[in-house]
């Protein structure tokens, strides 16, 4: 029997890798994007709006899934009652995925304040069905405005928020 030792075998100068005719097993990770958001950013209304947090991936197969995952630094503002604060997940421009509502704050009396901190972290399996590149971005927005109730996000800028994808072979 012949054997062949290698320490290390690399590409051709300049060779492109790719793998269009790869077969992976059904949930092997295929590739990974992230993407990152320092910028603070003050949600004050009751529909939801983007909060700079995005990424694209282009799928190599259309049967692959992309698995979403959001780790948002948060923070909410009351200045004399109930405030609560929502997101959903939007693929280019159709939502598919939401919360209807995360911990909020609760200021009792006449004119306390309120702050609240937390961590929204979601995870999200999605079917895309295309090899186009494809922009998931999530929104947010408060369930209630009056006597400056808001959401914070990455305050000072501070804070990072995350938005991780991969595509799953299918």
């Amino acid at each position: 029997m012949s054997k062949i030792y290698v320490d290390e075998i690399l590409p051709k100068e300049n060779a492109q890798i790719s793998a269009p005719n790869l077969q992976l097993p059904a949930g092997s990770v295929i590739q990974v994007v992230q993407g990152t958001s320092s910028t603070d950013t003050s949600i004050t209304s009751t529909s939801f709006g983007d909060i700079n947090l995005s990424a694209t991936i282009t799928p190599l197969s259309a049967s692959s899934k992309i698995l979403v995952t959001t780790s948002i630094p948060y923070m909410v503002y009351s200045e004399d009652t109930w405030v609560q604060a929502a997101f959903q997940l939007v693929r280019d421009t159709t939502s598919i995925d939401s919360t209807s509502n995360v911990p909020g704050a609760y200021a009792a009396g006449t004119t306390p304040t309120v702050y609240v901190r937390a961590i929204y972290s979601h995870s999200c399996l999605d079917s895309p069905s295309t090899t186009s590149a494809t922009t998931y971005k999530v929104q947010a927005r408060v369930l209630n405005t009056a006597n400056n109730r808001q959401l914070r996000l990455s305050q000072d800028g501070l804070q990072t928020s995350y938005i991780t994808l991969m595509e799953i072979a299918g």
